[in-house]
């Protein structure tokens, strides 16, 4: 009587502690699925600002090509206008080199802000990686736990069922040695 009771008594402790690691893998699972949704949430963003960033970058280097492309008409033809104005000389010719000094200042602003622009890309390429890899590390270790969780999880039920049903724990037992 005693040992109905000790084994009830051991079966109900069993259940709760069941019951506790459950609700635990539960909560764990749930701030598991709030952080890779966070996770996500922050890839979509960093993407769009990528892709704004590319498509601005694309409009600003455009704009440059059509920029330098006039500067180089306006230069050839300030260039045939001095040539056929030889006679003015002097006057044309300093008319002529603060153009061609205006053009380079232009020309090395706007190259400057290309190498800027590229930078920034290259940088934010390498954090995307980064964050990518940082969030397969995160899943791998988490995946890994979880695993573990479901191997102590099948040790449990295990246990469960053999204090639930120990006749069949001892016959299991008595064939295993007696090669019945």
């Amino acid at each position: 009587m005693e040992d109905i009771s000790l084994v009830g008594v051991s079966v109900a402790v069993i259940a709760v502690a069941f019951s506790i690691l459950v609700a635990f893998i539960i909560r764990s699972l749930n701030r598991l699925n709030e952080s890779l949704e966070s996770v996500q949430s922050v890839l979509t963003q960093a993407e769009e600002k990528v892709e704004d960033v590319l498509s601005e970058s694309t409009l600003t280097l455009r704009e440059t090509r059509v920029l330098i492309n006039d500067v180089q008409e306006k230069s050839k033809k300030l260039d045939a206008l001095v040539n056929s104005l030889s006679q003015a000389g002097k006057t044309v010719q300093e008319a002529a080199t603060t153009v061609a000094e205006d053009t380079k200042e232009k020309s090395k602003l706007v190259n400057n802000q290309v190498e800027i622009l590229v930078r920034a890309l290259s940088d934010a390429g390498k954090k995307v990686n980064e964050l990518s890899t940082t969030v397969t590390a995160d899943v791998r270790d988490q995946s890994r736990r979880l695993g573990k969780v479901a191997a102590y999880m099948g040790v449990g039920v295990d246990l469960i069922n053999r204090f639930r049903h120990p006749e069949q724990t001892k016959k299991i037992k008595r064939r295993d040695y007696d090669g019945r």
